[in-house]
This record gives structure tokens, C-alpha cells and sequence, in this order.
């Protein structure tokens, strides 16, 4: 009898270490965005993302991806929003020189202050309206209602 509840415990942490195994780790890749109830962008929000939180992916269908946070939450994110980590950086920092998500994101694709006040200065161009989009927040409820009106996804046109 023992033999046999040794086997079954066995197998059972067997079979639990594959499957953590087979889980696929995913990161933030974009300032921020929404965990979603259901795959699709107007659906209601279950939790906000920031730029390089981890998730787990548990599933993926027709381009979103359902995925588990560090806290436990599970949800829909776009696959456009995460990216599968490659390797993992760490480095010691001060209180003085602890940088933000924004910042971050920014670097990452090669852009940093000093390279935002150079194209100021060498361009003609206004950058009220990229500074004012940066700001505007679209509520999940104004965002169906465009689907809605448009026709759009399962309100009519294309999915």
C-alpha cells in the first residue's frame, strides 16, 4: 500500500514539474495594458500592465494570448503586447538613479531625452498633439461604442 502512495505522489510532482516546465514565460513589452476578461480590445479591463512585467502563457487563440500574472490573475492580452524573454538583465542601482517603465520603454527602442531634444531642435515640427495623444485615455466603453457604430469585429465587419 505504502509503494503505491509513494508512486502516485511521485508521479503527481513528476507530472506538476512538466507542466511548469512547459509553461511559456512572457514580458511587457509596451508602456502599458489592459488585462482582459475575454480576447477582445473593448472587453473589460481585469487588471493594468506595466513595460516589463512578467506573465505566464497559459493558452493563445487567434492572435491573444491567456496568461496569468505574478499575482495570480489570469486574463487576455493582445500577443502584440509581450514578448518572450530572451535572457535577463540585472544591475545594481541607487535611490538617485532608479528609472521609470516610460523610460525604460524608450531606451529600448533607442530613444532618450537627449535624443527627444535633439529631433526638437533639428525639426520644424509640432509635437503638441504627439504630447496631447500621449495623455488621452479611450474607456472601454467609448472604445465598443466605436466598434458598435463602425460596424466592426463582431458588430458586423471583418474579425
Amino acid at each position: 500500500m505504502t509503494k503505491k502512495i509513494l508512486f502516485i505522489a511521485l508521479s503527481a510532482l513528476l507530472l506538476s514539474a512538466g507542466l511548469l516546465m512547459a509553461a511559456t514565460s512572457l514580458k511587457v513589452r509596451v508602456k502599458s495594458t489592459k488585462l482582459r476578461r475575454s480576447p477582445k480590445f473593448y472587453a473589460s479591463s481585469m487588471a493594468t500592465l506595466r513595460f516589463g512585467e512578467s506573465l505566464e502563457k497559459l493558452s493563445e487563440q487567434d492572435g491573444w494570448i491567456h496568461a496569468q500574472t505574478s499575482a495570480g490573475t489570469t486574463g487576455w492580452i493582445h500577443s502584440s503586447a509581450v514578448t518572450t524573454p530572451k535572457f535577463t538583465v540585472t544591475a545594481q542601482r541607487t535611490a538617485q538613479e532608479e528609472t521609470s517603465a516610460d523610460e525604460v520603454a524608450l531606451a529600448g527602442k533607442g530613444f532618450n531625452e537627449q535624443v527627444e531634444q535633439e529631433y526638437r531642435k533639428s525639426t520644424e515640427l509640432d509635437y503638441t498633439w504627439v504630447d496631447r495623444m500621449d495623455q488621452m485615455v479611450v474607456t472601454e466603453a467609448e472604445m465598443e461604442r466605436f466598434f458598435r457604430e463602425g460596424k466592426l469585429g463582431e458588430y458586423g465587419g471583418g474579425r
